[in-house]
């Protein structure tokens, strides 16, 4: 999970195993997500460089 001020508080990114990167947001009940959208491999990459998070290597 990756907390972020772009983001309303109630969203956040989750970062997978593969490299994916989705916004996900919390549940009514507080104790799941859903997914909002992946986002794409460029946004993934320029999300990464902006928090300063390494690279994914596939």
């Amino acid at each position: 999970m990756i907390n972020s001020p772009d983001l309303p508080s109630y969203q956040c990114y989750m970062e997978y195993a593969d490299g994916k990167i989705t916004i996900e947001q919390i549940n009514e009940s507080g104790n799941d997500f859903k997914a909002i959208r992946e986002l794409s491999l460029d946004e993934a990459a320029q999300l990464r460089v902006a928090l300063g998070l390494t690279p994914f290597h596939a």
